[in-house]
């Protein structure tokens, strides 16, 4: 391709020059003109309103032109330069370029690289502009408009192989990638075939294949393949069978399939197959039917050599011959007439199982451009890919505008005026697009696949010929005579092409080699997948769309994001290895927003507002610093820690997936909003909290601690210790649910950073090993604390456990673990679930446990109270106290009065229910005393 650049640049300094002449002011063409007119044309202005067709083998030049019209047809074999040539032979841009609507300029040659080139200071093209499948289009200039044209470069046409016996010529863009055969084989021939109900199987034998790099084994393997027959049967002595068997993954390809007579015989013939597909094309809006036919001669041809491929220095096999053109034979051929059967290629009658077959092996690679292209980056994009159109403008005006381009499109432009309707379609392209106003909307620019014909092609052939015996009855010669039985000998020949075809594809990926964009404000709604430079500056950037990003574009930052400030994804961005947004760069972002999918190995973002309701995904470690965070309906996964640090963070519905640790370092509010807000969060390392927020909780919240098998997992929480209290689940980092679990061998230890710190739970879960051996799995450091309100292991079991650092808090009834109670009055209060079902509690202290007392919370029940008077004018007082229950007594010496005196208080520090009393004497002034008694559990 190289060549082919150098060639059109020769092209382009190769200018007869006229003796210093005067340049007409106007030449305009309003009939039918070729080149054997006058030539060069030496003028100021040059118009053409007919046909102007040019043979050279050389882009047709003018002289001293500055302005070019074309209201009708000009057509070029290699094509034109449309720019200002001086009298001197230099070259500069034209004032103008214009191509009116309905007009075309054409460049068609299929031997030679074709071009139109433009450079003027205004272009405008309501046209057609068209170049050969190697061709290029480049225009450039300060005003571009290209609305509602077409700018294409034609599909590939074939011009057939060539063969001189030895050598041979493949046609435009078919290399050879494997050869092999021409030799002979055993194989099992009952076994090639085989028949599920109406599909046919078939797998060839391995066999060797030789490539650029050596030898190898290749294995051809049809599923359902589609089968075409062609036979001389019925036949009594000699039967041929001559069969076509081709497996497709692509529905939109037709398969058909001829037989010719050969040179030696009519009853052995050629096969051919050829796929078909029509595909639309964006400019003209018709239909280009692209053809691809393979020809084997195997079954009969002698002249079997490894034909060397003069264009590539490769090889095949003789009897294949693969073409985009229909070969004579093809117009010749006959349609198949036999049909599939079970036995059709092995009876029971044979004489042979294991035959010797003489076969041949073919792979070629289909491409759908004249030249391979490589994505390498020692080789420019410019020198490697044919077919290119090329658009560079200060300022450009896309809308409406139809492009197909082959091997590359590159659109530079520094104001794109307007986009809206363009359609690019081709498999590489390169955009540098910007605008001077403060909005760029890439909307409706590129497609995420184009319709290409392409793939590789495989093909097997083999004969081989096997033996028959018939019996057949003999019919008495006369009266006299008896019946007799002979034996016919019948013998068959066999010829099979496997082609698999299931490569073959009509539809391309498209990939973008290099992409910028600038403006103010940057909108992509376009998918894109680039490989190898990705610029986008500007500091509002919205993404719409799917853009990956791969090869050489291993990370992204600020380089890649310009003077970013605010970040939107509203699509999908994925990232071979870092992603970094505001921790690359001097001043973080404002905002960043993620409602889509983010996907990088690792993520690292610092922005003053986050929140995200998508997908992050990482193998490696996310990062999280914001002063405003909130992680809504969305979820983060990372395949190594998560830190999550900065502010105020709110999580609702939000799923938290770690495979390392969580590092909690928020200084302000971390909340969750309340029971409904269903977060789940997944640790396999345990997880530190760094500083105890302000203020918030997490008793919507499940966390996880999934420990590894023989791992000693340490958690790391700064609550306040504020004892077996309600008031330590508010305002202290208390969770909803905390689950535990882990094979056996697991280990989990729980500590704080300096004395006295907790983590209150509302509900605290064991699963996997830890159910039964919690006491043996678990460990507190002396300066840590675990309050928990419910579990699924008997609270009275956990509660105290571990020299006090298990603690069960019964005084409070949590979202996860609270039960209302209709009290016998009729009012309805709420309790610990764990409290009410207890069998060791009895809140009213009547006797009966909690859990079998139909009204455990009426008040408690004084019971066996004994009145004793003291010889001192005094009295003792005894009661039957319910268990861990303080009493407060009161007297008076007028119940009228409702005037009540404070006397002491005493608690039945026992859980149990005890006998406990006072006494009490009276002075001389009163003659009479009443006491009352009030409890607090």
């Amino acid at each position: 391709m190289t060549k082919l650049i150098r060639y059109w640049v020769a092209l382009m300094h190769c200018i007869c020059i006229s003796a210093l002449a005067q340049p007409d002011d106007v030449f305009i063409n309003q009939g039918f003109i070729d080149e054997r007119l006058e030539l060069p044309i030496n003028a100021t202005t040059f118009i053409n309103e007919g046909s102007f067709t040019v043979l050279s083998e050389f882009p047709f030049d003018t002289m001293n032109t500055l302005n070019y019209t074309n209201l009708g047809i000009m057509s070029g074999f290699v094509g034109f330069n449309f720019e200002n040539i001086d009298d001197a032979g230099n070259r500069a841009p034209a004032a103008t370029f214009f191509n009116g609507i309905g007009s075309e300029i054409n460049a068609v040659s299929d031997s030679l690289p074709t071009l139109i080139n433009i450079d003027a200071q205004h272009v405008e093209n309501h046209g057609l502009l068209s170049v050969g499948s190697s061709g290029l289009i480049s225009i450039t200039g300060d005003n571009v408009n290209l609305a509602n044209s077409g700018l294409g470069v034609v599909a590939i046409r074939g011009s057939g192989t060539a063969s001189s016996g030895t050598n041979y010529s493949s046609d435009a863009g078919i290399y050879d990638n494997y050869w092999g055969g021409l030799t002979n084989g055993l194989v099992d021939s009952s076994g090639l075939l085989n028949m599920v109900g109406e599909s046919a199987n078939l797998t060839s034998p391995a066999h060797i294949v030789s490539n650029a790099f050596g030898f190898n084994s290749a294995l051809v393997r049809l599923q359902g393949a589609d089968t075409f027959i062609y036979t001389n049967a019925p036949n009594e002595t000699n039967i041929i069978v001559q069969a076509v068997f081709s497996s497709l993954g692509d529905p939109k390809i037709e398969t058909q399939v001829r037989f010719t007579p050969s040179t030696i015989t009519n009853n052995i013939t050629t096969a051919t197959v050829e796929y078909r597909v029509p595909l639309t094309n964006v400019v003209t809006g018709s239909m280009d039917l692209f053809t691809l036919y393979l020809k084997d001669t195997l079954a009969w041809d002698t002249n079997l050599v490894m034909e060397y491929n003069i264009d590539a220095g490769t090889f095949k096999p003789s009897t294949y011959q693969l073409s985009r053109l229909a070969p004579m034979e093809w117009l010749d051929g006959s349609t198949p007439n036999g049909e599939l059967v079970p036995d059709l290629l092995w009876q029971d009658t044979f004489t042979n199982t294991i035959v010797t077959n003489f076969y041949t092996a073919y792979q070629a690679v289909v491409a759908n451009t004249a030249s391979t292209f490589v994505n390498s980056p020692s080789i420019p994009l410019e020198d490697q890919a044919a077919g290119r159109i090329e658009i560079k403008a200060k300022s450009l005006d896309l809308s409406n505008l139809r492009i197909r381009g082959e091997g590359l499109v590159s659109i530079e432009t520094d104001h794109l005026m307007n986009l809206g309707g363009a359609v690019v379609d081709v498999e590489n392209a390169n955009y540098s697009l910007a605008s001077t106003n403060s909005m760029l909307n890439i909307d409706e620019l590129a497609v995420p696949v184009v319709d290409r014909f392409a793939g590789a092609l495989t093909a097997y052939s083999m004969i081989w010929t096997n033996q028959s015996g018939i019996v057949v009855t003999n019919p008495p010669a006369d009266e006299n005579s008896e019946e007799t039985m002979t034996t016919n000998v019948v013998n068959h020949f066999f010829h099979i092409m496997m082609v698999d075809a299931s490569n073959l594809k009509t539809i391309a990926e498209v990939f973008t080699h290099d992409f910028k964009a600038k403006a103010e404000t940057v909108h992509i709604a376009d998918d894109f997948q680039i490989v190898r430079s990705f610029e986008v500056e500007s500091e509002n950037v919205t993404l719409d769309s799917d853009i990956a990003l791969f090869s050489r574009i291993t990370n992204i930052g600020a380089t890649n994001f310009v003077n970013l400030l605010n970040f939107t994804n509203l699509g999908a961005l994925s990232v071979n290895e870092v992603a970094r947004f505001g921790t690359d760069r001097t001043n973080q972002l404002n905002t960043f927003v993620n409602r889509g999918a983010l996907n990088a190995f690792s993520q690292r973002i610092k922005s003053r507002v986050f929140s995200n309701s998508g997908q992050m995904a990482s193998g490696g470690r996310i990062e999280i610093e914001a002063e405003s965070a909130k992680l809504d309906q969305g979820s983060i996964i990372a395949g190594r820690d998560l830190r999550l640090s900065g502010g105020n963070y709110k999580l609702r519905k939000a799923t938290l997936d770690t495979s390392a640790k969580l590092y909690l370092d928020v200084h302000g509010v971390i909340t969750d909003g309340g029971p409904t807000a269903d977060n789940n969060i997944i640790v396999r390392n345990g997880f530190q909290m760094l500083q105890k927020p302000e203020g918030g909780d997490l008793l919507g919240t499940f966390i996880s601690s999934q420990i590894p098998r023989f791992a000693n997992v340490e958690h790391v929480w700064q609550g306040d210790d504020l004892g077996p209290s309600s008031a330590g689940f508010k305002n202290n980092a208390a969770i909803g649910t905390f689950e535990i679990t882990g094979p056996a061998g697991t280990r989990a230890t729980f500590t704080g950073r300096g004395a006295n710190t907790a983590l209150y739970v509302d509900f605290l879960q064991f699963g996997d090993s830890f159910i039964e051996n919690w006491d043996t799995h678990i460990h507190f450091d002396p300066n840590f604390t675990l309050y928990f309100a419910g579990s699924n292991i008997p609270v009275h079991e956990l509660d105290g456990a571990f020299g006090g650092r298990l603690q069960w808090v019964q005084s409070y009834a949590g979202p996860k673990t609270s039960v209302p109670v209709v009290l016998s009055d009729g009012t309805s209060i709420i309790v610990n679930r764990s409290r009410k079902e207890s069998l060791v509690l009895d809140d009213d202290g009547d006797g009966v446990a909690n859990g079998i007392d139909a009204a455990p919370f009426d008040g408690v029940v004084f019971t066996e109270i004994t009145v004793n008077q003291e010889a001192n004018a005094g009295a003792s007082i005894e009661w039957m106290a319910a268990g861990n229950t303080s009493y407060r007594i009161e007297y008076t010496n007028d119940v009228k009065s409702k005037q009540w005196n404070y006397l002491k208080t005493i608690k039945n520090t026992s859980s149990d229910r005890r006998l406990i009393g006072i006494t009490d004497s009276m002075t001389a002034e009163q003659t009479q005393k009443y006491y009352r008694v009030t409890y607090q559990p």
